[in-house]
């Protein structure tokens, strides 16, 4: 639903995952894509500043304090 529904806004590379960052029914929502397997390992909704921080460098998102 994420990848269908859900507004993409930006990415980092984390070792060998590509972080997807979207904006999805007023959430960040990562989906974390694997490489070698060609899959996704994970996804979660991200509850707090400190989660986005990655994100803070590059990009400007609202951040609720």
């Amino acid at each position: 639903m994420v990848l269908e529904q859900g507004r993409y806004l930006h990415h980092i590379i984390r070792g060998w995952c590509k972080i997807d960052l979207y904006w999805f029914h007023n959430y960040y929502v990562e989906v974390w894509f694997l490489y070698d397997l060609k899959t996704i390992g994970l996804v979660r909704a991200l509850t707090n500043k400190a989660s986005l921080d990655p994100y803070l460098e590059t990009i400007k998102l609202r951040v609720k304090t």
